[in-house]
């Protein structure tokens, strides 16, 4: 998959991202795969939307945001069989 952010499910389908620009202030906004997963999850995966919010609860975060830089949100995604895909444009 040529020029390819975003995620491949564990079904083998993938969804995109954008990508995370360059320059950005941690803790104003998600990356851009933080972003794609959290709406991905939200649309298809509701029992995991849930326990990644049981996750950012236990952890102390009060908002998505404040996981900024934790990769609390690409730690879930991976243990649950998502892949992390990255490639430059």
């Amino acid at each position: 998959m040529q020029d390819a952010n975003g995620w491949r499910c564990p079904d083998g389908s993938f969804f995109p991202s954008e990508p995370t620009p360059a320059v950005r202030m941690r803790g104003l906004d998600l990356s851009g795969h933080e972003q794609a997963a959290l709406k991905y999850l939200e649309a298809h995966r509701p029992d995991l939307c849930e326990a990644l919010y049981a996750e950012r609860v236990a952890a102390g975060h009060e908002t998505w945001e404040d996981t900024d830089g934790t990769h609390l949100i690409k730690n879930f995604m991976t243990r649950h069989g998502f892949q992390h895909i990255s490639e430059p444009l």
